[in-house]
């Protein structure tokens, strides 16, 4: 009564937390496992050893699995997770059990997996579904040099200001501009033409998008002082990173597959530009960044972005 018939859908995946004592876990066994499908059990490390003893594990069909707490995305490498991710056929289910969390542990195993499979997901759907950002991937390979890992843990004991296109920018842009010699400027791209008005040059502009629209909007960049350095995704609009004049870093793997030749790179954090602004200005190591034009409402006079930006 509690799960249904949606627990036995075709050619899915579904993630479970708890297994209600091995209940619920011998239960789709009986039932038998839909064609297609698998079935991926996590349960709490404590509880593991235990359930274990109670259910044969050795008969159990191959496509269901029981494991302890571990990181989701080594789970999932081994059972064909893309495949159901781009049939959009992937789901997490809680066993009563784990609704319940009587003996606690559960709220907490629920909410980390809900965040690792949202991540998984996201990264799979930008990189890897997508055919715009493959096939800028693809695009920008005669142009990337140096991967963004040089700048990793190159400013200990600096401060960087971080610049989005926030409203409270045009607030912050006469403080910046006063201590620009003691701060590393790092910039959102579509915000280059203000800086220009404002006669600021950012030390770091960071850029993501693939789309033309993302070279309107952000090809002030190519004015600016060559000096800078622009540090973009793998998938980052083709003519902002093929007319750019100066040096620039990428972030995440040249290719669009898994290449053992490449070496670790600083990975950019979606979904916004200025969440990879922020996640590469922690991989640079900088001891304080001040956030300016990072906002999460519009201004009181209604706008939601700074001037002409």
């Amino acid at each position: 009564h509690r799960f249904g018939d949606g627990l036995f859908a075709k050619d899915s995946l579904t993630i479970v937390v708890g297994t209600d004592s091995g209940l619920l876990l011998e239960y789709i066994q009986g039932h038998g496992v839909p064609e297609g499908s698998r079935f991926l059990f996590i349960e709490l490390d404590d509880l593991l050893p235990s359930i274990e003893g109670e259910v044969d594990t050795a008969s159990l069909d191959d496509n269901i699995l029981l494991t302890g707490e571990q990181p989701l995305a080594e789970l999932l490498q081994e059972i064909r997770f893309a495949d159901y991710a781009n049939l959009n056929a992937v789901r997490l289910f809680e066993s009563i059990g784990a609704v319940d969390d009587f003996i606690g542990g559960y709220r907490a195993l629920v909410s980390k997996v809900n965040q690792q499979l949202d991540a998984i997901l996201w990264t799979h759907n930008v990189q890897l579904s997508n055919p715009t950002f493959v096939r800028r991937q693809l695009q920008n390979l005669v142009e990337e040099h140096v991967p963004a890992q040089v700048l990793r843990d190159s400013f200990a004991g600096k401060t960087a200001v971080l610049l989005g296109g926030g409203p409270s920018l045009d607030d912050m842009l006469p403080w910046i501009r006063k201590h620009q010699n003691d701060l590393v400027i790092i910039a959102v791209s579509r915000i280059c033409r203000r800086l220009r008005q404002a006669d600021l040059t950012p030390h770091v502009v960071v850029s993501i998008d693939p789309t033309e629209l993302s070279f309107d909007i952000s090809k002030e960049l190519l004015d600016l002082d060559p000096r800078a350095i622009l540090a973009h995704a793998n998938h980052v609009a083709f003519p902002l990173l093929a007319q750019w004049r100066g040096r620039s870093v990428y972030l995440d793997g040249r290719y669009p597959w898994l290449c053992k030749t490449e070496e670790p790179n600083v990975t950019s954090a979606g979904p916004t530009v200025t969440n990879t602004a922020f996640a590469l200005a922690l991989a640079m190591g900088f001891t304080r960044i001040i956030f300016a034009g990072i906002d999460m409402c519009h201004s009181r006079a209604g706008y939601s972005h700074a001037k002409g930006s």
